[in-house]
């Protein structure tokens, strides 16, 4: 179902404000903006769990939170996509593989920021939209593992926060928010990347310090 009525959305974000680390992008699909590309579902009164698809991207993405027995009611109520980008936790992987001939797996390591970054960001700037040309063909430089499992978009420059650093005016490191929704309090940092040729020299760090050091 979608996330139109008001009783709905509040008992999303109840279920998904339980664990909010794990549920931030889920949290952030609850801004208006995005509530187009969500088909939830979710528990009413007993064991809290709610899914996600979000259908933005093709493969849809899959998110799940909840008891594998709350889950797996929210599963059999509709016929699922023909196939699925995951974002659930080892435990689930089992009753989602029982409904698909092959399902592939990659671990995602998380990290969530405490307090700020004491990184020096300052000879960072801001990408904006009319640079976004430029940060496409730095992205597109990446190879096959590097863009896996990797979203963009420009509606994330557009949105949310993008910096970077130049050499002699060639953009060469950047970082951005792959969602912001201030409403929830949540922004996830993203597509991080360096041209090889300037690794190991903290651009990564410095990019990634500029966003999450602005103010939303």
């Amino acid at each position: 179902m979608t996330c139109t009525e008001r009783d709905s959305f509040h008992r999303i974000r109840e279920v998904l404000n339980h664990d909010r680390s794990w549920s931030l992008y889920a949290l952030g699909d609850l801004a208006p903006a995005e509530l187009m590309h969500c088909e939830w579902r979710f528990t009413a009164q007993d064991s809290p769990a709610v899914t996600l698809f979000y259908r933005a991207f093709d493969p849809p993405v899959f998110f799940a939170i909840g008891s594998a027995m709350a889950l797996e009611r929210l599963l059999d109520q509709a016929p699922l996509p023909s196939s699925l980008y995951l974002h659930i936790r080892p435990e689930i992987l089992a009753l989602v593989s029982e409904r698909y001939r092959r399902v592939t797996t990659k671990m995602m390591r998380r990290m969530i920021l405490h307090e700020p970054a004491l990184v020096d960001f300052t000879s960072a700037e801001m990408i904006a939209a009319k640079n976004l040309d430029e940060l496409v063909e730095l992205y597109n430089c990446r190879d096959g593992q590097e863009k896996e499992g990797t979203f963009f978009s420009p509606v994330q420059v557009a949105e949310g926060a993008y910096f970077g650093i130049r050499d002699h005016g060639h953009l060469v490191a950047a970082a951005g928010t792959h969602l912001i929704n201030r409403r929830e309090s949540v922004a996830a940092v993203g597509n991080v990347f360096c041209l090889p040729q300037y690794r190991g020299k903290g651009l990564g760090a410095r990019v990634t310090s500029a966003v999450v050091n602005t103010p939303y």
